[in-house]
């Protein structure tokens, strides 16, 4: 496959693409936003030296300590209690010195982790599901959302991907219903883009089929979706003999791309899969790009480090993730421990781009809830469903029959009954009434042995279809 240059070159590669230029039109001008500008950034820099590549990511977090330790009372703190200041940081040894971010410091410091230099009302808001059972919420400037932007563009553009190219999206929908108003917007930005979506959260026979009939009308040019439910798309289509229209290329996410399931997506799609690995507080950490052979690091925009007791893993070792984001300006994550594992490497890719790369990552994969109505509902809803209820600060789902689930519940404050019956509703909704669902308000949840919090559990027996995925569950 051949990569474009910069997104004028890749205008002019996809034929008749209205959309591709007045996308670009829309952001920059009307929008005033530098997102395509730092993409053309980003498909030069891949094909830096690593040594090159290593210096201008030195630059970039040097400038970032020094802005974090002016303007941010929290990091401030940080630097003086090591008796240190930016300047004392001359190297990744040096760097390592400073205590890792955790995420109950943004829960519970958030006035303290706000740079100064920036009025709250003009940053973006946003949150986690808690994919390791404890949601947070942070800020970024809207500098740092184009980084991310361009970032998820480039790495998406080595699977085939591009502006105005037909995709196909097995997702899930939003978790709250917008008004009319943002129903609207939210479906004209997809036609535009020329996006589809087919709701993951839904996976039953029934709505497979239409969703085959969908991705064959479509006919898109790339599919981007949850790893384990892309895999149980395939199957089903395998397994009901449907044909399958062939798609350039495949992008599984938010859930570990087991090497079986990577195996019948590929039979039954025709086409390779890329795995991606992000986690919401940063977005894109890794992709994988033709080769096929670990994930290159999005080394322009992060600082990754990989972490076996407190010291860099070695090639090979599995170890913590620990991020900077070297572009949030408005509330600096500072080697951020963000509850994933990874194995190191220190390979550079034949591919020739500069990018450091990891060999994998591990522990992504939750546990999937089966309904008696056959539907099969990814552990990613979990985390999903929860973040928007602000006074749960713990959550674990635990199913042991196919009619029952118990929810364990850690209130953030006081709890008061009143706002279970809410929740209670929803997610009776979302189940359905053949679910029974039984609630318990805990002190604490429960950890494994590994020290790893479970937000999803599942102890029903094995089938082939969820062996993967319970087996895999538990980080």
């Amino acid at each position: 496959m051949a990569f474009p240059a910069n997104w004028a070159e890749m205008d002019t590669g996809m034929g008749c693409n209205w959309r591709a230029p007045l996308y670009r039109f829309y952001d920059e001008r009307l929008g005033r936003r530098k997102t395509f500008r730092y993409v053309d950034s980003l498909l030069k820099s891949q094909w830096l030296e690593p040594d090159e590549i290593r210096q201008l990511q030195w630059r970039e977090l040097q400038r970032l300590l020094r802005h974090a330790y002016d303007t941010v009372p929290f990091q401030r703190r940080r630097f003086d209690e090591l008796g240190a200041t930016p300047e004392d940081i001359r190297s990744p040894q040096d760097y390592a010195r400073l205590p890792l971010m955790e995420k109950r410091d943004f829960v519970q410091h958030q006035d303290e982790l706000l740079s100064r230099s920036f009025d709250p009302a003009t940053l973006y808001t946003n949150g986690t599901g808690g994919s390791t059972g404890e949601p947070m919420r942070y800020r970024l400037d809207r500098a740092s959302y184009e980084w991310r932007q361009a970032a998820h563009l480039r790495g998406n553009m080595w699977a085939g991907s591009g502006l105005g190219r037909r995709e196909f999206h097995l997702w899930g929908e939003p978790m709250r219903p917008g008004s009319r108003l943002s129903t609207a917007k939210r479906e004209l930005w997809h036609w535009a883009l020329n996006h589809h979506y087919a709701n993951s959260y839904h996976m039953s026979p029934e709505t497979m089929s239409t969703y085959l009939d969908e991705f064959n009308r479509v006919r898109p040019e790339v599919v981007i979706g949850y790893s384990y439910s892309l895999y149980l798309f395939a199957r089903f289509a395998a397994d009901h003999q449907r044909s399958l229209w062939r798609p350039t290329g495949i992008i599984g996410t938010a859930e570990k791309l087991l090497p079986h399931q990577r195996e019948v997506i590929e039979r039954v799609f025709q086409a390779q899969v890329y795995e991606r690995y992000g986690c919401r507080e940063v977005m894109l950490i890794g992709m994988e790009c033709e080769q096929h052979r670990g994930m290159h690091l999005t080394a322009e925009n992060l600082y990754v480090e990989i972490l076996n007791d407190g010291r860099p893993a070695q090639p090979g070792e599995v170890g913590e993730v620990v991020v900077t984001d070297l572009h949030n300006y408005a509330m600096p994550f500072l080697r951020y421990r963000n509850g994933d594992l990874a194995v190191a490497s220190d390979r550079q890719c034949a591919c020739g781009r500069g990018l450091p790369l990891i060999e994998e990552v591990r522990g992504r994969t939750l546990d999937v809830l089966r309904t008696p109505d056959g539907r099969r509902i990814s552990g990613v809803f979990v985390p999903m469903f929860f973040k928007d209820y602000e006074w749960v600060e713990e959550f674990q789902v635990e199913q042991d029959q196919l009619d029952r689930v118990q929810v364990r519940l850690k209130p953030a404050g006081e709890y008061r009954s009143e706002l279970l019956e809410p929740l209670r509703s929803d997610l009776q909704g979302r189940l359905g009434d053949r679910v029974r669902i039984e609630f318990q308000i805990v002190d604490c949840i429960p950890r494994n042995a590994s020290g790893k919090h479970r937000p999803v559990i599942s102890r029903l027996p094995i089938d082939s279809v969820t062996e993967e995925s319970y087996v895999a569950g538990g980080r």
